[in-house]
C-alpha cells in the first residue's frame, strides 16, 4: 500500500519517466533500422563493383549481430534485362568473426546459410552453362578443349551401334572430368565448411526450351569438404515441362576416399511421368521410383525399386506394375517386375538402352484372358504365354512376338480343348505359326496366319482326327478341300 502511495505521490515523475523510456525505445529502433538500411546501401554499393556474377543483386535491409550473424530481407539478384535470377524474402548467414575483424576472409569464413521462401530461376545456354557467372577467356577456351564431338553430334540419323559408341564416349569423358575436377579442388586447398537450410523455396530451370519447376523445396545440407556432405533435399510437386508429385534425396558423400569421393545416397522420385524427364522415354504413365546410389561419385552403382500403378505400352495395359531395377552402363535394367495384364499375371524383366532409347522386355503371363487381349476376335479363354516386347522411342517400330498355350474355352459358340502356336504383331502386321486348335472330337493346325494391314491369309489347314489321323487339308486360297 505504501509503494501505491509513493507512485501517486510521485506520479508526474514516473508519467516522465515512461514517456522517456518509450521514446529511447523508439530512437533506438529508429537508429537500428536507419543502422540496417546504411549498411544495405553499402552492401549494394559492394554489389555493383564485383566482376563475377552478372547483374545487380540489391538487398533493403541488413542485421549484423557481434556474434557473426547476419538477417537481411528483400534481397534481389536480377540479370541484365531485369528478369529474376533469386528472390529472397527473407534470410541470415554467420560469419567467423576473427576472419571479418582481421580482414582474412577465406572460404571458411562463412558457416551458416538460411533462405526462407526464396525464388530461384536458372537459365543454361545451349552448352548446358549458367548465364549468371561472368567467365574469363582463360576458362572459355578450357571448356572448349574439354568439349568434345561426343557432346555436338546429331544422333537423329545414327543406328543403334553409333549411339552406343558414342553413349560409351560420353560417360568415359565425364567420368575422367569429374576425376580431374575433384583433383583440381583438392589440390587447390580450398576448404569449405558450411551448414545450408532451405526453406519452402521455389527452383524453375530454364534449358534447350524445356521448364522445369520445383515447388516447396526443403534442404538441409551439412558440408565440411575435409569430411563429408549430408542433404537431406525434400520438394513439393513439379510443374513445366517435368511432371511429378515430388522428390527426395537424402544421403551423403565421404570426401575423404581416394581418388574420388564415395556417395551413399537415396533418391525418390514420386509419381512422375518418364516421359517429362528428358530421358527420350515415351511413357506418360505415373512412376515411383526408389534408387540408392554407392560408390565412386565418378561412376556410382544404382538399384531400386520401381512401381506403377499403371503401365500403357502399344497392345498392352499393365497395372500395379512393381519390380527391382539397377543401372548398368547407360541402361536401366528391370529384374523380378511383376504385373497385372488381361486379367492375369505377368512376371517379367527387361532393360530400357539411354543411349539408343530402345527398350526390351521379357515376360511370362499366367491366366491371361483371350477376350481382354484380342477384343472382338470372338474367343473366351485363360491363356499362358512367354513374351517378348522389343521398341524404341517410335511406337510404330514396337515388335511383340512369343507363344502361348490355353486352357479349354470357346470361339464364339464353338467349344474348344486348346490353342497353341507362335506369334508376331508388327505394326499392321500381326503373325501367328505353328497355330493349333484342339476341338472335340479333332484337331485343326495350320503352319501360318497372317492378318496384314486387316487382310487375313492363311496356309493350308489340315485336319486329325480325335486319334491324331490325318483327314483332310482345307486350301484356304483354292477354296477346296484335298
Amino acid at each position: 500500500m505504501r509503494i501505491w502511495e509513493k507512485i501517486k505521490k510521485h506520479k508526474r515523475f514516473w508519467e516522465y519517466s515512461l514517456a522517456f523510456v518509450f521514446l529511447a525505445v523508439v530512437l533506438i529502433v529508429s537508429f537500428l533500422r536507419m543502422l540496417s538500411h546504411g549498411a544495405a546501401y553499402i552492401f549494394n554499393k559492394e554489389m555493383e563493383k564485383q566482376t563475377l556474377l552478372r547483374g545487380t543483386i540489391t538487398v533493403e535491409t541488413i542485421t549484423a549481430h557481434i556474434n557473426g550473424s547476419v538477417y537481411f530481407e528483400n534481397l534481389e539478384w536480377r540479370d541484365p534485362t531485369g528478369e529474376p535470377i533469386m528472390i529472397v524474402p527473407s534470410g541470415s548467414f554467420k560469419v567467423r568473426v576473427w576472419d571479418v575483424a582481421m580482414k582474412n576472409i577465406k572460404s571458411t569464413t562463412l558457416q551458416e546459410l538460411v533462405l526462407n521462401n526464396a525464388t530461384f530461376a536458372v537459365r543454361l545456354n545451349e552448352k548446358m552453362q549458367v548465364d549468371f557467372l561472368r567467365q574469363s577467356e582463360a576458362l572459355k577456351e578450357q571448356k572448349k578443349l574439354e568439349e568434345g564431338w561426343e557432346n555436338k553430334v546429331n544422333l537423329r540419323d545414327k543406328s543403334h551401334e553409333e549411339r552406343r559408341r558414342i553413349g560409351k564416349e560420353k560417360r568415359d569423358n565425364q567420368r575422367a572430368k569429374i576425376e580431374r575436377e575433384w583433383h583440381n579442388i583438392s589440390a587447390k586447398g580450398k576448404h569449405l565448411k558450411l551448414a545450408i537450410d532451405f526453406n519452402d523455396c521455389r527452383m524453375e530451370l530454364f534449358a534447350k526450351g524445356q521448364h522445369y519447376v520445383l515447388s516447396r523445396v526443403y534442404i538441409d545440407m551439412d558440408l565440411d569438404t575435409e569430411k563429408s556432405v549430408y542433404i537431406d533435399l525434400k520438394t513439393g510437386t513439379f510443374g513445366g515441362t517435368m511432371v511429378g508429385s515430388g522428390m527426395d534425396i537424402e544421403g551423403g558423400i565421404d570426401f575423404r576416399e581416394k581418388p574420388v569421393p564415395i556417395c551413399d545416397i537415396n533418391v525418390r522420385f514420386n509419381e512422375v511421368k518418364p516421359s517429362s524427364l528428358g530421358f527420350g522415354m515415351n511413357v506418360n504413365d505415373r512412376m515411383s521410383l526408389n534408387t540408392y546410389f554407392e560408390g565412386p561419385v565418378s561412376a556410382p552403382e544404382s538399384y531400386g525399386s520401381v512401381y506403377m500403378k499403371e503401365l500403357h505400352i502399344p497392345g498392352f495395359d499393365f497395372y500395379d506394375v512393381d519390380g527391382l531395377i539397377h543401372l548398368e552402363e547407360g541402361k536401366l535394367i528391370f529384374d523380378n517386375v511383376d504385373a497385372d495384364v488381361f486379367g492375369g499375371k505377368i512376371i517379367a524383366d527387361g532393360e530400357y538402352d539411354f543411349d539408343t532409347r530402345g527398350y526390351i522386355i521379357r515376360g511370362k503371363g499366367t491366366g491371361l484372358q483371350a477376350s481382354q487381349g484380342l477384343k472382338k476376335s470372338g474367343l473366351s479363354c485363360l491363356v499362358d504365354l512367354d513374351i517378348l516386347v522389343e521398341g524404341d522411342e517410335n511406337p510404330r517400330k514396337t515388335v511383340i512376338s512369343g507363344e502361348f498355350t490355353s486352357g479349354k474355352g470357346t470361339y464364339r459358340i464353338i467349344p474348344f480343348k486348346r490353342l497353341s502356336g507362335r506369334f508376331k504383331s508388327e505394326y499392321k502386321d500381326l503373325k501367328f505359326w505353328n497355330a493349333r486348335i484342339e476341338f472335340y472330337g479333332l484337331t485343326v493346325t495350320t503352319p501360318s496366319i497372317r492378318i496384314l494391314n486387316g487382310k487375313l491369309t492363311m496356309d493350308p489347314i489340315d485336319i486329325f482326327d480325335e486319334n491324331g489321323v490325318h483327314k483332310n487339308t482345307y486350301d484356304p486360297k483354292k477354296g477346296e478341300y484335298s
